[in-house]
């Protein structure tokens, strides 16, 4: 019986780290910033690519490292060094200059805009509504 008790001990802590190591981050023991997230996360083209993972879930998960009003906390960056906000727009994206946010919306559309500001366009879960200063996604300012 103690035998039979044993190697099911031993198989189940096997499958404990099977799983663990089939689920483990991929990390790069070179830097501080790859120990919490994968070489991909600033690649675009990656799946593990940060913008994206923002857009599909929100900036929520960012916040027990980044501070809860994301402007960086402890060894975490601001997401203001390299955006305007948490949105993940580049810091000039309100000005006429490019990159402009009205020159995107006439070449893509504002369809890819309701991930973040919602289906109504009325801020989502950024709270950034384009209504705030156009007359809905059409563009059309106040």
């Amino acid at each position: 019986m103690r035998v039979r008790q044993s190697l099911a001990l031993l198989l189940v802590l096997f499958l404990i780290a099977v799983v663990a190591v089939a689920c483990a981050d991929r990390k790069d023991p070179t830097g501080a910033f790859y120990t919490v997230h994968p070489q991909e996360w600033m690649q675009q083209e990656s799946v593990d690519f940060h913008g994206s993972l923002v857009r599909r879930d929100g900036p929520e998960f960012c916040q027990s490292c980044h501070g809860q009003d994301l402007m960086g906390a402890k060894d975490a960056p601001s997401c203001y060094q390299c955006h305007n906000g948490p949105g993940g727009h580049p810091a000039n994206w309100i000005n006429p200059d490019p990159p402009f946010h009205g020159d995107a919306v006439n070449l893509y559309g504002p369809l890819g805009c309701r991930d973040c500001h919602g289906l109504d366009y009325r801020g989502g879960w950024t709270g950034v509504s384009c209504y705030t200063c156009h007359d809905g996604p059409a563009g059309i300012s106040f």
